[in-house]
């Protein structure tokens, strides 16, 4: 043993050394030193080789919101919520946020970068209802709770079952359910961040609802126009909002309108009771904002027309101004003398005020809106 810790040359202490450091000579060891050596290196290799597949593959505990305290700081948990707020997605700074709810508590869950780029990968970007299951590290503070979302590629995400039911079923419905309804607007207010859209049922009153629609989901929904009496189809989240019940389309898919002015029934009508029957007969500069949503008549000369998919643009003119006729593609099929419309043709317009982008414009809603005049 101690020829094996001494140099046989120079006669120097030289430990585990296979050689002399000072005189270069080399020194014989066991083969069993070796051996151990070179099988400390292995083991540590294959140990944390076993310790990766091991967290990989090991259950995370997965907590309640409601059950999560201030001991859980730093914690790496796994929870199961319903999305109950629209997510924040940033595709090109690549963040995510997004508030989970279990029916009691909320919780914030946020994501970066390449987490993120994972989640765009395997296309685990939840929409609003969606049930997540997701893993990551808690972070407690007095002023609010979250989660990082760690190992994107394990985060599940369940779509919620979809239930048709009428609007006057909405407010037996529990919370945070996902559901798919019909109605008719009757309101429509605009804000910077929100519009929001009141529908009812075309056959009854005191079941109407609100759908708010975030500007920056609905940018796409907002240039269809969508205005009073079109009966539209959400499929949305089911939630409370300042004592009333709103259901909240999950996506910007999840709004479709089903019929422009499909309903012009007495009970839908405005409340100073105007309608095509009693519409008002006016020249074109008279036509302001005070008359939007009213019937209103006038003559004038076709000057020109442009046909858009799904919809007609025509420009009648009379000795006061000018004005933009609308006729979409549905209305069109309901007007017999359609084809017949031309240039110059002097007709008499009966149709609804409304407005867009900032100018006055009047909608056939019945298929007598545009008739030529007598000679």
């Amino acid at each position: 043993m101690e020829d094996e810790v001494k140099c046989p040359s120079c006669g120097r202490f030289v430990g585990a050394y296979e050689k002399c450091p000072y005189c270069q000579t080399s020194i014989k060891k066991r083969l069993s030193l070796r051996i151990l050596k070179i099988g400390a290196v292995v083991m540590t290799i294959v140990g944390i080789i076993v310790l990766y597949f091991a967290s990989k593959n090991t259950d995370i505990p997965e907590v309640k919101i409601s059950d999560i305290t201030q001991t859980m700081n730093f914690a790496y948990i796994k929870v199961t919520g319903t999305v109950l707020k629209y997510p924040s997605y940033d595709g090109r700074a690549k963040k995510l946020s997004f508030l989970l709810s279990d029916g009691k508590n909320e919780l914030r869950v946020s994501a970066f970068k390449n987490e993120v780029i994972t989640l765009e990968r395997l296309g685990k970007i939840p929409d609003l209802g969606d049930i997540v299951t997701v893993a990551g590290n808690m972070r407690v503070r007095e002023a609010n709770t979250s989660l990082m979302i760690s190992m994107a590629e394990r985060m599940e995400i369940k779509k919620p079952e979809v239930a048709e039911q009428q609007l006057s079923s909405i407010n037996v419905i529990t919370p945070l359910t996902v559901v798919k309804v019909r109605g008719v607007i009757t309101e429509v207010k605009s804000f910077p961040a929100y519009t929001i859209l009141t529908i009812n049922n075309p056959d009854s009153k005191g079941s109407a609802i609100t759908v708010p629609m975030r500007s920056n989901i609905f940018e796409d929904t907002a240039r269809i126009q969508i205005g009073k009496t079109d009966l539209i189809e959400v499929t949305g989240l089911v939630d409370y909002y300042r004592d009333n019940y709103q259901v909240s389309p999950v996506n910007a898919s999840a709004l479709k309108v089903l019929e422009k002015h499909a309903s012009i029934a007495s009970e839908m009508e405005s409340t100073d009771g105007s309608s095509p029957a009693s519409a008002s007969t006016v020249t074109i500069e008279t036509i302001n904002e005070g008359m939007l949503e009213k019937f209103v008549s006038f003559n004038g000369t076709i000057e020109r027309i442009k046909k858009l998919t799904g919809i007609t643009i025509i420009s009648v003119s009379d000795s006061t101004g000018r004005i933009d006729v609308v006729v979409r593609s549905r209305m069109q099929e309901r007007m017999e003398n359609y084809d017949s419309i031309k240039a110059k043709m002097n007709v008499t317009v009966n149709g609804k005020v409304a407005e867009y982008k900032g100018n006055m414009q009047v909608e056939i809603v019945s298929p007598t809106g545009i008739l030529p005049q007598e000679e």
